[in-house]
């Protein structure tokens, strides 16, 4: 994020932040936790699934 990072010692002005997010997604999620996941996903006003399938997506749904 230009000009939001830490100020320049004895200079105007401030540096760049540079921010690393790491998410870490779980591959298997027990009957509970998809229900509390279910629940969120209703609770949410935002709808999170991609408008059109992906390019792997598709490739899956031709070969099955």
């Amino acid at each position: 994020m230009r000009g939001k990072g830490i100020p320049f010692l004895n200079e105007k002005g401030t540096g760049d932040l540079i921010v690393k997010v790491m998410v870490e997604i779980p591959r298997k999620l027990s009957r509970a936790q998809r229900e509390l996941v279910g629940q969120l996903a209703e609770s949410l006003a935002v709808d999170n699934k991609p408008a059109s399938p992906s390019l792997i997506e598709k490739m899956k749904d031709l070969f099955n």
